[in-house]
């Protein structure tokens, strides 16, 4: 029988690695789509196409222009990597909310 420490453990590596994967998506897509292609665009104009989050993205622009009188070009990528974190943290809260109540509906009812 495997332990709930090992259980905790193993749960939470898959964790980390599935929300790195979702993290490094534009890149696994980009290098899958224009592996043999000579004529690709290049990895950020693809990024511009790919980004979901463009508001986020303009946020990041302005503060860069702002700042240093310039825009980045791994500006998408970050607008990227901080929507994931904003829907991976929605997503532990939706998750988190239902495991709560199953607790204490448990030790509601264990304890009569």
């Amino acid at each position: 029988m495997i332990s709930q420490t090992t259980k905790r453990r193993t749960s939470y590596k898959i964790d980390k690695i599935f929300w790195f994967i979702v993290a490094l998506l534009p890149v696994l897509v980009y290098l899958t789509v224009n592996r043999q292609n000579p004529s690709a665009p290049g990895f950020f104009t693809f990024l511009e196409s790919f980004s979901p989050f463009s508001f986020v993205s303009d946020i990041f622009d302005e503060v860069t222009q702002t700042a240093f009188n310039t825009t980045f070009a791994v500006n998408d990528y970050l607008a990227y990597v901080a929507g994931v974190e904003v829907f991976h943290v929605m997503f532990d809260v939706v998750v988190f909310i239902p495991r709560l109540a199953h607790k204490w509906i448990s030790k509601a009812v264990q304890d009569e």
